[in-house]
């Protein structure tokens, strides 16, 4: 196992790691999706509030900021299992999108979404009623626009199945900060018409938001997982401490920079913060998380990791010195826009 691997809540680009779990995986896939069917956040829409589940969520910031208009084309880079996608529709209606996602297993899920396969090869044994409440739903929404998608299985970096200049606008939800953003930006810079734009997001462990720092807010640095990684390093050997996992490499003035020698003006525009409950932590990444602490060579011996993490995790619930931590509370995600200097 790659030490890149974040185990079933992540994503590895493939060629750092070809087993990664939804490189080619359905069943990771899958996976994927049901972390989004179960977990939702309260959003302001409007006078209302309502519940969307996380990557629709941010999704729909996006699209909100991107402000598509009707009969222009959009790419949507690394768009999964077609969140982001369903929300430009929703926005725009009339409009194309060229979606390109790097994962063979990702996008066939997209495709099954939005009703360009009539099923899925595993899905026989699959009795999660949430994710199948949840696909029926998706599968409904995004019927009337199955027909003006495209979904290009390829890398952002090096795709040359695009025509130059042929791109009005493009989104990347949880995306670009996977790849190398010189060569991305660059393609992106080829791909856009004149004065083209871009509306990405990241996340707290690759750039740091200046307003709200990773070491202050994010939930990875929560006092609870500090306490059950340590109680989990009485049995297991691990090769680093938790708050390895999110220490950024980026911050606003690199990504100017980069974005500067790929022939764009980028600017941040807003940050997304998004609540991240314990009982998220503790159902969806706190396995993950003490995966990726892990020394290689007992992830390969041992067969008991997750039993011995959900040993600590209940003796953690139990130690009140664990549950006090109200700060490190938030995924963190900085939102940017990016557009196309005028070179003519």
């Amino acid at each position: 196992m790659n030490k890149s691997d974040l185990g079933d809540q992540a994503f590895v680009r493939k060629k750092d790691y070809e087993g990664n779990p939804y490189q080619g995986s359905l069943t990771k896939g899958i996976s994927y999706d049901d972390y989004e069917s179960q977990t939702s956040t309260l959003v302001q829409e409007g006078s209302s509030q309502i519940f969307l589940p996380v990557y629709r969520r941010s999704a729909r910031k996006l699209v909100n900021l991107l402000q598509a208009s009707n009969g222009q084309k959009v790419l949507d880079v690394g768009s999964g299992t077609g969140i982001s996608t369903l929300e430009i529709f929703l926005q725009s209606p009339e409009i194309s999108v060229l979606s390109i996602e790097i994962s063979e297993g990702m996008m066939d899920i997209a495709r099954f979404k939005f009703n360009q396969l009539d099923n899925l090869g595993r899905m026989e044994g699959i009795t999660n009623k949430r994710l199948l409440k949840y696909w029926g739903q998706f599968r409904a929404e995004s019927k009337p626009y199955r027909n003006d998608v495209k979904f290009i299985l390829g890398d952002i970096e090096v795709i040359d199945e695009i025509d130059n200049e042929s791109i009005d606008v493009a989104v990347g939800n949880q995306s670009l900060h996977w790849t190398d953003l010189s060569k991305s930006f660059g393609q992106l810079n080829r791909l856009l018409k004149r004065k083209g734009r871009v509306i990405f997001n990241s996340a707290s462990d690759f750039c740091e938001d200046e307003n709200f720092p990773s070491l202050k807010y994010c939930f990875l640095y929560n006092e609870f997982i500090r306490h059950v990684t340590s109680e989990v390093g009485k049995t297991v050997k691990l090769t680093s401490d938790y708050r390895s996992l999110s220490r950024p490499k980026h911050n606003i003035n690199s990504f100017k920079e980069i974005a500067y020698n790929a022939g764009f003006e980028l600017k941040q525009i807003n940050t997304d913060l998004i609540p991240v409950d314990l009982q998220t932590i503790i159902l969806n990444h706190m396995l993950p998380i003490v995966r990726q602490l892990c020394d290689e060579k007992e992830l390969e011996s041992r067969q008991d990791i997750k039993e011995i993490t959900e040993k600590a995790i209940a003796k953690t619930v139990n130690n009140p010195k664990a549950m006090n931590d109200l700060r490190h509370k938030y995924g963190i995600n900085p939102i940017f826009e990016m557009t196309k200097k005028n070179t003519r």
